[in-house]
């Protein structure tokens, strides 16, 4: 739920609730971020690698939540806004989202968005997803951070976007 304050100066500056709903993805996934980012890592330490997954598919859905609201706060806001958000992209953590969430079209030999493979010491293969010891995750040819820096960085990047965004409110 949205402070009164933000609720109002939201409204005020679009009648039509989406900047509204924009800071409300915001702040509601903002908490779920953090938890499902100790649970990724809590099971990793257990060594239960399958709920380790599951875990960073709840966090890849937050992040991707908070991303579709700072997109409808710059929309909105625009100015300075607008540009602070789009000095980020965060398309790959995007796609590892959907990798998840589609991994019917992507495994078992099948051509829609299969990851490309990859070659390590002379050797080709199919690397559908996994997680690894430097906090990363991967699938096919692709990685994405999801250490504790990234968390941290990805924070701070969100709270000036929404200091900016009161700025802007004159709040």
């Amino acid at each position: 739920m949205l402070p009164p304050d933000w609720f109002s100066a939201a409204f005020k500056a679009d009648p039509t609730g989406k900047l509204a709903h924009g800071i409300e993805l915001i702040e509601k996934y903002r908490e779920a971020l953090y938890r499902q980012h100790g649970l990724i890592f809590d099971a990793w330490r257990a060594k239960d690698f399958t709920q380790a997954l599951a875990q960073l598919h709840f966090f890849l859905i937050s992040l991707d939540r908070m991303n579709d609201g700072l997109a409808m706060v710059a929309e909105k806001v625009g100015g300075a806004v607008a540009a602070f958000i789009a000095t980020r992209n965060f398309e790959d953590y995007t796609d590892a989202r959907n990798h998840f969430e589609h991994l019917d079209d992507r495994l078992f030999g099948t051509k829609r968005n299969a990851p490309e493979p990859i070659t390590e010491n002379g050797a080709t293969r199919l690397l559908h997803y996994g997680l690894s010891g430097n906090q990363q995750f991967a699938w096919g040819k692709k990685r994405i951070d999801i250490s504790d820096k990234f968390l941290a960085e990805y924070q701070r990047y969100v709270a000036q976007c929404l200091d900016l965004t009161k700025a802007a409110f004159n709040l």
